[in-house]
């Protein structure tokens, strides 16, 4: 994937403010992105931000902790908008 992190944080910040929490079936509907790749975002994300995120077994998806990441995601650069 080349998008910078930035980039990655912002897809998964919009999964999780829409859907509550972050899933690759979510990042790949959402994104056009496919499983493999959508794995890596997550992952990636949570590498740097663990404290963002806490795994639902229930659900089998990874919770957004919506105020922590609206602080990280406040302390970004706003993504430029068509291209």
């Amino acid at each position: 994937m080349s998008k910078n992190f930035d980039q990655y944080f912002g897809m998964v910040v919009q999964v999780a403010k829409e859907h509550g929490h972050v899933t690759r079936q979510a990042l790949s509907e959402m994104f056009g992105l496919s499983q493999v790749e959508s794995s890596q975002l997550i992952r990636e994300v949570i590498q740097r931000h663990p404290e963002l995120f806490s795994w639902d077994s229930a659900t089998g998806a990874h919770r957004a902790e919506l105020k922590a990441l609206q602080k990280i995601e406040a302390s970004l650069p706003l993504p430029t908008q068509g291209g």
